[in-house]
């Protein structure tokens, strides 16, 4: 099942009560994270990378980017795997998603 699957088109996909105000700012952050991911990606810093996705896995949904989370656990173990291409992509595709958000 691809992370596409994984979530229907309605679930969490909108902000929590309260939260809707931080969205911008959430949205900055993540491109500053699409960045720092490539950079250690360049670097095969691994350790770096799986810390970012398991953040993403767990408070992306709050914000309305559920299927960021979904991105982030893969992310997460394509840096177990320490798999450059297949995290490249990832962040393609993340980076596609939130700019889709916008």
């Amino acid at each position: 099942m691809s992370s596409d699957e994984k979530i229907d088109s309605t679930s969490g996909e909108t902000p929590a009560d309260g939260l809707e105000a931080f969205v911008p700012q959430f949205i900055t952050d993540r491109e500053s994270d699409f960045n720092k991911i490539r950079q250690y990606i360049e670097d095969e810093n691994f350790h770096e990378i799986k810390k970012i996705g398991h953040n993403w896995k767990g408070f992306s949904r709050p914000y309305g980017f559920a299927k960021l989370g979904v991105i982030g656990l893969e992310i997460e173990k394509t840096a177990i795997d320490e798999d450059k291409a297949a995290t490249a992509s990832l962040v393609d595709k993340a980076a596609t998603y939130i700019n889709s958000k916008k």
